[in-house]
């Protein structure tokens, strides 16, 4: 399941609309896919994958983790996820997403 965010450039800083984690599943690819305001110009963009108990509990960074797409594994079942975006070059600043759904089991 691929889930959509969007990232639009403000001023120098980047700013996360319409952000949904939906359905994350174990073994299947989670997707960030990123827009940018209208003439924006690209920034250079790093990806930190984040995971937590609870939906508002304290997000941990999930090791190696730091691409555009994570795939949940089976010890993350049960658990959520944020993802925080920072833009570097043409534009400057950190978002983190708002949390997912948990993670839910392969099967």
């Amino acid at each position: 399941l691929k889930s959509a965010f969007r990232l639009a450039v403000i001023g120098e800083v980047p700013t996360l609309t319409g952000v949904t984690v939906s359905s994350p599943k174990a073994g299947t690819p989670t997707t960030l896919t990123l827009t940018y305001s209208s003439g924006a110009p690209t920034p250079n963009l790093s990806y930190q994958w984040q995971i937590a108990s609870s939906a508002s509990g304290s997000y941990a960074d999930i090791d190696g983790a730091t691409y555009a797409t994570y795939t949940p594994t089976a010890d993350d079942v049960g658990k959520f996820l944020k993802c925080q975006v920072t833009a570097a070059g043409s534009a400057t600043g950190t978002q983190v997403s708002a949390a997912s759904a948990a993670v839910a089991s392969a099967s």
